[in-house]
């Protein structure tokens, strides 16, 4: 855990949406002037943009209502609404969203001939920017870890243990990197786990941080930005300990899916 006075917890959101906006705005002035030059005809401009966020209380839930406010005052009227990262790509595919948040890593899975994956289309959706990275976080209350020796990942998946486990709901990019992590890091899944004596449970970032700083919850995983907001919030609140990872089991995860994500990126 973090032993500085954490900053204001809204710093980091803040910058983050300022940087955002700031891309957005000098994309859609340039756009504008271009479009006032050209005078083009506008009768095919679709009149109202649906965006696609994640789960409450994460950064793209939190992100997702200013850049829907700078494309409105800007480009065209947009919305904004909860989503996550794998659904969302469904979503756009299907023509019942334009735009929304997710992983680049979800194009080579779905690429990857795995049976799973192939639920994820991609012929009518396309990755338009890249915003920033994304982490896959397991966090544990201090006083379990101690209690059972847990300062890995590596121990959390291998001991017996009754751990009351929980992570975002399916659809999600959280769930969804969990599952491969899983399965080609460790060699398990849910319900493998489930008969180890864990009690899985999934729910959105704010109950979910709710309920682990409450002492409801045990250990918590889910992806999200390198400089994450809701650690710190939990932080100033409960004792916890961010567990590592180890890079080998990365990189088996990075083997089944990496080759199809940089087919479909390239020169992007």
């Amino acid at each position: 855990t973090q032993t500085d006075t954490p900053p204001d917890k809204g710093d980091s959101m803040k910058k983050i949406v300022t940087s955002l906006l700031a891309v957005l705005l000098l994309t859609t002035t340039g756009l504008a002037g271009q479009l006032a030059a050209a005078e083009p005809d506008k009768s095919s401009w679709p009149t109202h943009l649906r965006m696609l966020t994640g789960p409450n209380g994460g950064q793209w839930f939190m992100l997702g209502e200013p850049i829907a406010e700078v494309l409105t005052s800007n480009v065209v009227t947009t919305s904004s609404r909860m989503g996550g990262g794998v659904a969302n790509i469904g979503t756009v595919n299907a023509k019942s969203g334009d735009l929304g948040f997710t992983l680049a890593c979800f194009m080579g899975a779905a690429q990857s001939g795995e049976p799973e994956y192939q639920s994820i289309k991609m012929d009518n959706a396309v990755l338009m920017a890249n915003v920033y990275p994304q982490v896959l976080y397991f966090l544990i209350r201090k006083d379990v870890a101690d209690e059972h020796g847990i300062t890995s990942v590596d121990d959390l998946l291998t001991r017996r243990l009754p751990l009351r486990f929980a992570s975002l709901r399916p659809g999600t990019a959280s769930e969804f990197i969990l599952s491969l992590l899983l399965k080609y890091g460790y060699n398990t899944d849910f319900d493998t786990l489930r008969e180890q004596g864990w009690t899985v449970s999934f729910n959105n970032y704010a109950e979910t941080a709710d309920n682990f700083v409450s002492g409801e919850l045990d250990c918590f995983a889910y992806t999200a930005g390198t400089d994450e907001p809701l650690i710190k919030t939990m932080e100033e609140q409960t004792e916890m300990v961010v567990l590592h990872l180890d890079k080998e089991m990365v990189g088996n995860v990075a083997g089944n899916v990496n080759a199809g994500t940089q087919h479909n990126t390239r020169g992007g």
